[in-house]
C-alpha cells in the first residue's frame, strides 16, 4: 500500500533507467531501477518501495521537521527488523534476493499476444529480473502467468506494465474469457485479408514463372512484380503486424524468439523482391513472403480455438457458482450478496435454481441435476438430511439447507482450482521444451546467415539464390510445432476436465 502526502504534486514513478544515486533513507544503492517520488518539490531516490512508504510516513508525522536522521526513528528500526526495507547492499541491489520475513503474494494474469514457447520463456525471465518477483511461470497451453512478488517491493501493477514493455498484454485472471472474442475476430481478419491476397499473389506469379520457359510481353514483365509488390504490402504489414511488433520488442528488449525468425524471413523476401522489381530484375519472392504469414496465421487460428475451448471450460465452471442467495429475514424471502452467507446460516433454493453452497438439506424434497460436476446424467434424489454441492441444480420441489461450506471451501470451488492447478503447472517435458527453445533460436539464426555466406561468397549461388535459402533456413526451423505439441495435449485434457494431481502422472505408462 503506498501512503501519499497531502501534497498534490506528489507522484511516484518506477524508473528503468540505470542511476548510481543511493537511496534517500537506508542509503544503500538503488540498483537498476530505483523507486523515485516527489516531496514537496523535490525528488527523492529510494532502493525499494519499502523504503518510499517508510520515508513518507516519517515525512508526513513530522519527525524529520526537525532534521533527526530517519534512520534512528522508532518506525526505521521495526520496518528493518520486520523485513519491509532491505538491511544490506547485496538486498537492495539484487533482484533475486527478498527480505527474509517480507510477506510474499502470489498472483495469477491472463496474457495476450504469446506466439509460442519462447514467448513464454521471455515472460518468465524479464519478470524474474524484476525487483520484488520471488518467481515468475508463464504457460504457453494457457496463457497464463503465475508470479510469486512481494509487495513492499514491488506494485501488483509493475508486473502487467513490464509484460507490456515485451510486446503483449495482460490482466489479472478470473476465470472470465473477457477478450479473447476481440483477438479470435482480429486473427481471423488479418488471415482471412492475407489467404484472400496470397492466392491472388500466387495466380500473378503464374505468369512470371511461364516466362521462364515461354516468352512474355516487356510490359507484362515489367508491371506485374509492382502489382505483386502492392498486393503483398497489405499482407506484410497489416497481417502479419504481431509478428513484426514482437519481432521489434525483442530487439528493444536484445532478446530473440520466434517471431524474429519469421520476420526477418518476411521482410528479407519483401524488400528483396520490391528492390528486384525497381531494378528489373528477374526474381522477385512475394509469393514467399505471403505464404509464411498465410500459413503462420493458419497454425495461430487453430491454436487459438484450442485455448478458447480450455477458457470456456473454465469459464463454464465459474459461471455454475451463484451470486446471489434466497435467505429468509424475518418470514419475507429475499436475496443477498453470496458474500453475506456464512456457515451454519439456512438458505432456500427453488426449482430450476443452482446451489449457492454445499449443505445439508433441513427441510423438503427434490432432485439435483449434478451432471456437471459429477458426470451422472440421472438426477439425485435430495430428501432431508442429504447432501447438496454447490454448482448443481435444484429440479423440483422447495429446498431449504444449511450451509456447511461456502466460498472457496465449496466441491466446486475445490474442482476448479484443481483445473486451474493443472493448467499453471509444467510437466518435465514442457521445462525441456521451454530449454530447447531458449537456444534454439539464436541457433537458427546463426545457421542461415552461414548459409547466405557460404552459399554467396562461395560462389555456389547468387544473391538472390542464397538469400532465398538462408530465408528458408529460418523459416521451416520455425518451432512452433515444438512449442505446441505437448500444450495440444494438455489442452484436450483441460477441455474434458481432467484434473490430474500431478503433472507427472500423465507421462506415466499403465
Amino acid at each position: 500500500m503506498l501512503i501519499n502526502t497531502p501534497d498534490e504534486k506528489d507522484h511516484v514513478n518506477i524508473k528503468s533507467d540505470v542511476t548510481a544515486s543511493g537511496c534517500a533513507l537506508c542509503g544503500l544503492e538503488t540498483g537498476r531501477r530505483p523507486s523515485e517520488r516527489m516531496f514537496a518539490g523535490e525528488k527523492k531516490t529510494f532502493c525499494c518501495l519499502g523504503c518510499m512508504n517508510v520515508y513518507a510516513i516519517l515525512l508526513e508525522s513530522g519527525v524529520m521537521a526537525g532534521g533527526a536522521d530517519p534512520r534512528e526513528t522508532e518506525l526505521f528500526k521495526r520496518s528493518l527488523a520486520m523485513g519491509l526495507i532491505s538491511n544490506s547492499p547485496d538486498t537492495a541491489a539484487s533482484p533475486k534476493s527478498i527480505p527474509e520475513n517480507a510477506p510474499t503474494q502470489e498472483a495469477l494474469f491472463q496474457v495476450s499476444g504469446m506466439w509460442c514457447s519462447s514467448c513464454a520463456w521471455l515472460i518468465e525471465h524479464a519478470l524474474a529480473n524484476e525487483l520484488g518477483v520471488v518467481s515468475a511461470e508463464a504457460f504457453f497451453a494457457s496463457d497464463l502467468v503465475k508470479v510469486r512478488y512481494c509487495p513492499q517491493l514491488v506494485p501488483p501493477d509493475r508486473i502487467p506494465a513490464r509484460i507490456k514493455q515485451l510486446g503483449y498484454t495482460a490482466r489479472e485472471y478470473t476465470g472470465e474469457s473477457d477478450g479473447s472474442d476481440a483477438e479470435r475476430r482480429d486473427l481471423l481478419l488479418r488471415l482471412g485479408i492475407s489467404a484472400f491476397l496470397w492466392l491472388n499473389i500466387m495466380y500473378l506469379s503464374t505468369t512470371l514463372y511461364i516466362g521462364y520457359f515461354e516468352k512474355i510481353a516487356e510490359s507484362v514483365r515489367h508491371y506485374i512484380p509492382f502489382v505483386l509488390m502492392a498486393l503483398t504490402a497489405p499482407v506484410v504489414f497489416y497481417s502479419a503486424a504481431p509478428i513484426l511488433r514482437l519481432m521489434w520488442q525483442g530487439f528493444l528488449n536484445r532478446t530473440v524468439r520466434m517471431e524474429t525468425l519469421l520476420g526477418i524471413g518476411i521482410l528479407a523476401a519483401y524488400f528483396y523482391s520490391s528492390v528486384q522489381a525497381f531494378t528489373g530484375g528477374d526474381h522477385v519472392y512475394f509469393d514467399t513472403a505471403s505464404a509464411i504469414v498465410t500459413l503462420v496465421l493458419v497454425g495461430k487460428v487453430i491454436e487459438r480455438g484450442a485455448k478458447d475451448r480450455t477458457a470456456r471450460s473454465i469459464t463454464l465452471l465459474y459461471r455454475m457458482m451463484p451470486k446471489k442467495v434466497r435467505m429468509l429475514a424475518a418470514g419475507v424471502e429475499k436475496f443477498v450478496s453470496i458474500d453475506a452467507l456464512n456457515v451454519d446460516d439456512s438458505f432456500i433454493v427453488k426449482a430450476g435454481e443452482r446451489m449457492p453452497a454445499d449443505g445439508i438439506v433441513i427441510e423438503g424434497n427434490s432432485h439435483a441435476d449434478e451432471s456437471l460436476l459429477t458426470g451422472e446424467s440421472a438426477p439425485v434424489e435430495k430428501p432431508p438430511g442429504s447432501r447438496v454441492v454447490a454448482g448443481s441444480v435444484n429440479i423440483s420441489g422447495v429446498l431449504n439447507i444449511r450451509a456447511t461450506r461456502i466460498g472457496n471451501d465449496t466441491t466446486l470451488a475445490q474442482i476448479i482450482r484443481m483445473v486451474e492447478q493443472a493448467m499453471s503447472n509444467k510437466s518435465s517435458l514442457e521445462r525441456t521444451v521451454d530449454k530447447v527453445s531458449r537456444v534454439f533460436v539464436p541457433a537458427v539464426i546463426l545457421v542461415a546467415a552461414l548459409t547466405f555466406l557460404v552459399y554467396w561468397l562461395g560462389q555456389l549461388a547468387g544473391f538472390g539464390d542464397s538469400l532465398m535459402r538462408a530465408i528458408t533456413v529460418l523459416v521451416i526451423a520455425c518451432p512452433c510445432a515444438l512449442g505446441m505439441s505437448h500444450p495440444s495435449c494438455r489442452n484436450g485434457s483441460h477441455r474434458n476436465l481432467i484434473a490430474p494431481r500431478h503433472t507427472g502422472q500423465r507421462q506415466q505408462r499403465p
